[in-house]
């Protein structure tokens, strides 16, 4: 009998019994030593850190200079949650940062915590109503995003200048402050009819007057005790960025700008960094 022709399966028969990872380390490309951070195939975009002992998250994002909300929102931690030994943490890199949304948050004001454009946040987050974000959704951002700016701390004591405001304009409220089938909705929508006036509901300087993805024509109100108000889906904008303005005075026309089913303004009123329902707070 050929001896070489039995030494052949007796060979390949040996190499099949062998550890995986004997075979494994003839292609170096799949082979992660175990003691270092795993990547991503996709650009290097995201990084796995085994956690250890001592440990704490806020050390990790150090590490990797990696943001903590956005570490927290991609691992699905809170405050309560605690690390154990071992445990695989994801790491988004710089072009895989994440927001968690919180409650009361609108994109703008993700867009400001952040430093970047309104427009590239709807660009990432195609699909998203900026009305009605949910709490707990995650949102993309660009690789260009600004270490989160601290939460603004309100006054405690509002002025007598905006301790109530007025009503914008008079007409019935079509949907209200609050939960509604599709999100939350941030502010009171109430009707009117095309082209009639909009008052703004206290004094104070205009922070900001333009076109806003969802919003459509928008005027935003600055007032003395630090809280804002805003009017949405304007037909045409009557005053501008930097103007001082009084209670009761002409600030827009009512319109249908944005994503908007008919004629009707969209009014908003923050407390510090806080929303409030504007029902609580108008006379």
């Amino acid at each position: 009998m050929n001896r070489k022709w039995i030494a052949s399966p007796v060979l390949a028969l040996f190499l099949m019994l062998q550890p995986a990872h004997a075979t494994a380390a003839l292609d170096e490309g799949n082979f992660i030593p175990s003691n270092e951070a795993l990547t991503t195939t996709a650009g290097a975009q995201a990084v796995y850190h085994s956690v250890e002992p001592g440990d704490t998250l806020w050390d990790i994002c150090q590490k990797y200079q990696a943001d903590l909300e956005s570490v927290k929102a991609v691992n699905g931690l809170d405050e309560q949650s605690v690390l154990s030994i071992g445990q695989k943490l994801q790491i988004p890199g710089n072009m895989n940062r994440i927001h968690a949304v919180k409650k009361g948050e609108t994109l703008w004001d993700i867009s400001r915590r952040y430093s970047v454009s309104l427009e590239q946040l709807c660009s990432l987050n195609q699909g998203v109503n900026a009305e009605n974000l949910k709490i707990g959704m995650n949102l993309s951002l660009p690789a260009s995003a600004q270490k989160p700016s601290p939460a603004y701390a309100a006054p405690s004591r509002a002025s007598a200048e905006t301790a109530f405001f007025s009503w914008p304009i008079r007409g019935a409220i079509t949907s209200p402050y609050g939960w509604r089938s599709s999100g939350f909705h941030h502010g009171t929508d109430i009707a009117a009819r095309y082209g009639d006036s909009i008052q703004a509901a206290a004094a104070g300087t205009v922070a900001f007057t333009g076109y806003r993805s969802v919003y459509g024509k928008t005027v935003v109100i600055g007032h003395s005790d630090g809280s804002e108000t805003l009017y949405a889906h304007l037909s045409s904008i009557l005053v501008s960025t930097g103007q001082r303005v009084k209670r009761g005075e002409v600030i827009g026309k009512i319109g249908t700008t944005g994503n908007s089913t008919g004629p009707h303004l969209h009014f908003e009123v923050k407390k510090g960094r806080k929303y409030v329902n504007p029902v609580n707070v108008l006379r």
